[in-house]
């Protein structure tokens, strides 16, 4: 497989992990716990789901009501998580476009070759530095959040914490993240090129005659 090959499928793969990584972000269903109702009855019982951003309860009818997260109240966790997936998701971005321009069917961008060679490796540094920035963060929620005790609500019930889908998807695609830009280096590393030898024809001396 030529390197030009495996440098797409990596920035393919790269620029579809930062797109979903995007989604996950916004999600609310990063953690959850249900309130069993206090016959424990499933018509009684409400769920209560959290995100980056907010909290939401969700109701047996399917109805749902959210409320956003104060930023006075932001826990310092929640805020390193959600400083780490912006930035990571940003320099993503700004990767996957100037790799858009180290690309040899392009006329964007440097036109020696080793020049693009170049900017692509750092293309496939930044976005390895973007999943391992979405790995920290998801990692550390998923940990602070299976590693909370149990809380109490009005009724006396234990209530336990459990990593919901968003999550779990977030740390799928990061990792996937990580290994496409491993592609990606691996598609751009720079070869030296090779030194052109020129040779100049040369006069032959006259030969002078002597009397």
């Amino acid at each position: 497989m030529s390197k030009s090959v495996l440098q797409a499928v990596g920035w393919v793969f790269s620029l579809g992990c930062c797109g979903a990584t995007i989604g996950v972000t916004l999600s609310h269903k990063w953690k959850k716990n249900t309130v069993e109702g206090i016959h424990h009855s499933v018509l009684d019982s409400v769920s209560n789901v959290a995100g980056l951003w907010d909290f939401c309860q969700v109701f047996p009818s399917g109805q749902t009501q959210c409320w956003p997260i104060a930023a006075t109240s932001v826990p310092a966790l929640l805020l390193f998580c959600r400083i780490l997936m912006i930035f990571g998701i940003l320099l993503g971005c700004v990767a996957g476009f100037l790799t858009i321009c180290s690309f040899k069917c392009t006329t964007l961008g440097p036109e020696a070759r080793h020049a693009r060679e170049k900017l692509s490796l750092y293309c496939g540094l930044m976005n390895l530095l973007s999943g391992i920035c979405v790995v920290v963060a998801t990692s550390s929620y998923i940990y602070e959040t299976l590693n909370t005790p149990p809380s109490v609500d009005p009724r006396g019930q234990s209530v336990m914490n459990e990593v919901s889908e968003a999550a779990q998807i977030s740390l799928a695609f990061s990792i996937i993240w990580c290994l496409a830009s491993v592609v990606m280096i691996a598609g751009s590393t720079t070869t030296a090129e090779p030194k052109v030898k020129y040779h100049y024809p040369t006069k032959p001396i006259p030969m002078q005659e002597y009397v």
